[in-house]
């Protein structure tokens, strides 16, 4: 929504917390996705942050699915 928006600041906000939950949890490529998209709220320029935010969202999805097969096995 944030992206959609123009609003830089939120998208810096959300994308610095998403980046630290995912630093914890040793997902190294999500990690530096959303440190880029991070960048891409603090420098004010949106024109990458929709592909960003796609490659992050199917880099999340990918590790969901991941925990659930650990967790399920």
């Amino acid at each position: 929504d944030a992206i959609a928006a123009g609003d830089a600041e939120t998208v810096k906000q959300e994308a610095h917390a998403f980046k630290g939950g995912l630093g914890t949890c040793f997902a190294i490529a999500a990690f530096e996705t959303a440190l880029k998209l991070e960048m891409i709220g603090e420098q004010g320029d949106l024109s990458e942050a929709q592909t960003t935010f796609d490659t992050l969202q199917a880099q999340f999805q990918s590790l969901r699915q991941k925990l659930d097969q650990l967790i399920g096995s």
